[in-house]
């Protein structure tokens, strides 16, 4: 049976994930069985060490779910969640640990979604993003790969390095592209004025011609692959996306009587059942997208830089 037929079977455990009910149940019906998948010898504490203890600092006897060892030395640290918790940023135990050992490789999971990070970034200091995130509910084919990459028999910490740091460039660029198609920005409207406009590329020019770039740009995607960019676009950094408006900027909106609609990407804000923002995660910061009157979602604004008050005076149309 190949690796992706494995795979396919054991995700069919999945669809009894309701019936587990704590994170120990987790760990010994999905995430253990999953690791037994990749070839390792989950009850071989000499290979893989449950309650792995490292001392941190002045922490002493703090504990990582698991530790995947080779030649006595920890090769990656696994952090265990209860399937029915949404997973996060990492635990600060993981991120500590990560720089006190030899890991190159840290697992946030649930047994559901698995979350590798690395230290892509700065060298010995965990990233804060995963460079791979895997469902296994839904496997996309390009994963199916880099997952194979983890397992015992073909494990190669060069190669996955390698890998991972070419998939955190890849999905910057998807995540910039995919954004610029949705909202061009000042930048790329004064580019391709740049040959076609003669005058000064001041800010009414560029909101002038910024909602027809947006349309040339679909129209030549659409007519050329199909692609269509009219759903809101893939974040790829796979934070909780129904947490991008904070409980106080949800109670404004809520007081100013808008509704908030979770969607796979993010939140939208509607008045009278008609989208007139959108928050998502663009660049790692939450950001709210505001609708013009030509109808696209271009002015975007940091929530971080918000105050309150800004904030509703951005919806306060009274």
């Amino acid at each position: 049976m190949s690796f992706e037929e494995q795979l396919q079977e054991f995700s069919k455990k999945l669809e009894h994930a309701k019936n587990i009910r704590t994170e120990e149940a987790t760990k010994m019906t999905l995430i253990l069985p999953f690791f037994q998948l990749l070839g390792y010898d989950v009850f071989n504490p000499i290979e893989f060490v449950p309650e792995y203890t490292a001392d941190v600092g002045t922490k002493r006897g703090e504990k990582v779910d698991y530790a995947i060892m080779k030649d006595g030395q920890p090769i990656i640290l696994i952090e265990a969640k209860y399937v029915g918790e949404k997973l996060k940023k990492h635990t600060s135990q993981l991120y500590r640990y990560f720089s006190v050992t030899p890991a190159k490789f840290a697992i946030l999971t649930n047994g559901k979604v698995y979350k590798f990070y690395s230290d892509l970034v700065e060298p010995n200091k965990m990233d804060e993003n995963p460079f791979l995130e895997v469902d296994l509910s839904d496997i996309k084919p390009a994963q199916l790969n880099e997952l194979q990459k983890f397992s015992k028999d073909v494990f190669d910490v060069d190669l996955i390095l390698g890998a991972a740091s070419e998939l955190r460039y890849i999905d910057e660029f998807k995540s910039i592209l995919r954004y610029e198609f949705e909202y061009p920005s000042d930048e790329l409207v004064r580019f391709f004025l740049k040959d076609l406009y003669e005058g000064v590329k001041t800010k009414n020019v560029v909101d002038k011609y910024r909602p027809i770039l947006h349309k040339a740009m679909q129209l030549y995607i659409n007519g050329d692959t199909g692609i269509t960019f009219n759903s809101s676009p893939e974040v790829p950094y796979s934070i909780e996306q129904s947490d991008c408006l904070d409980p106080i900027y949800s109670d404004i909106l809520h007081r100013l009587g808008y509704d908030i609609e979770n969607t796979e990407n993010g939140q939208h804000v509607l008045k009278d059942n008609e989208i007139v923002a959108k928050a998502y995660l663009y660049k790692h910061k939450k950001q709210i997208f505001m609708k013009s009157n030509s109808g696209i979602f271009f002015k975007r604004y940091v929530l971080y830089n918000l105050s309150p008050n800004s904030f509703g005076k951005l919806f306060n149309t009274t």
